[in-house]
């Protein structure tokens, strides 16, 4: 059986799909792992010809945007969560709002970042972080996500629902907005 690593979001200069491609190309990639990749944007076309080029359409599935609901289903049947940005200023101070979605999940994330994201995934131990261009520390990471034992699953996702929670929930982060309004408000 496969292990499935889902990334759903943009395709742009932001995000580094580079050490990712690089990373395919090592056989324990090809033989243990399969890739979804979902959206939309500039470099979706640069990622479809490197796919049909190397011929990696059995471990890749490159796909357009879906609705929710068979998001939802791709990214619950995931066994990783894979999350990518350049690096930069801006870049390394952002909390994509994919992050949000993949700790509803409760997840692995595979994490390709440096900075706050990078820091917040390593502190809270909700997945492997590496940084832009070191495609061999994301195949070692993909390795850990491959060996991973379930006692390990199960504390990821006891993390990741803990800071969803905490941090992310939309009721929450709402209910705590309008108390803050309400003290101005009188």
């Amino acid at each position: 059986k496969k292990i499935i690593v889902t990334y759903s979001g943009n395709f742009g200069n932001a995000q580094d799909f580079d050490t990712l491609l690089k990373t395919l190309k090592f056989q324990k990639i090809k033989d243990n792992f399969q890739f979804n990749l979902i959206g939309s944007g500039k470099k979706f076309d640069y990622l479809k010809n490197y796919i049909n080029t190397n011929k990696l359409n059995h471990i890749v599935n490159l796909k357009n945007y879906m609705n929710e609901k068979k998001l939802s289903k791709i990214l619950s049947e995931s066994n990783g969560l894979f999350l990518t940005l350049n690096t930069g200023e801006a870049l390394n101070n952002t909390i994509p709002g994919k992050f949000q979605t993949y700790l509803s999940f409760g997840k692995p994330i595979i994490c390709n970042s440096k900075g706050a994201i990078q820091n917040l995934i390593s502190n809270s131990k909700i997945g492997y972080t590496n940084s832009p261009n070191d495609h061999k520390k994301l195949y070692r990471n993909l390795m850990k996500l491959k060996n991973i034992k379930i006692k390990e699953k199960k504390n990821i996702y006891n993390r990741s629902h803990i800071l969803y929670t905490k941090y992310f929930e939309l009721k929450k982060n709402i209910d705590d907005l309008e108390k803050i309004l309400s003290k101005y408000k009188n």
